[in-house]
């Protein structure tokens, strides 16, 4: 069951991270936009190599938050963008995931519904 009080204090932190929002797809991208994080701060990872996103997050030096689907294929791809991403020794902040799964989302595109945006 989705909480939705600690969602948009989840939410209200995110928009105000300095930060790299890497998300699985479009539809991740739309519904973080419908609640206010700014489009630019979000990077897509579907049908793209590890290699061409690390470029895009060293251009920009910021802390990376990856934001997955909490799904078993969510989870797999997680584990593949930490170890990957670590042995770059980028900053991975790792918080917003697990807050998301304690406030009930497992899809990252069903957030703007769940706060009504």
């Amino acid at each position: 069951m989705i909480n939705p009080r600690y969602l948009e204090r989840i939410i209200s932190d995110l928009r105000k991270e300095d930060a790299i929002l890497i998300v699985e797809g479009n539809r991740d991208t739309d519904a973080l936009t419908k609640v206010g994080i700014k489009k630019e701060s979000v990077i897509e990872s579907a049908q793209k190599k590890n290699s061409n996103i690390e470029r895009d997050i060293i251009r920009e030096e910021k802390t990376v938050i990856p934001l997955f689907d909490n799904d078993h294929s969510g989870m797999a791809r997680m584990k593949r963008f930490i170890e990957y991403f670590t042995g770059c020794g980028i900053s991975i902040d790792l918080s917003y995931s697990r807050k998301l799964k304690a406030a009930g989302i497992t899809y990252i595109e069903e957030i703007d519904n769940a706060l009504s945006y």
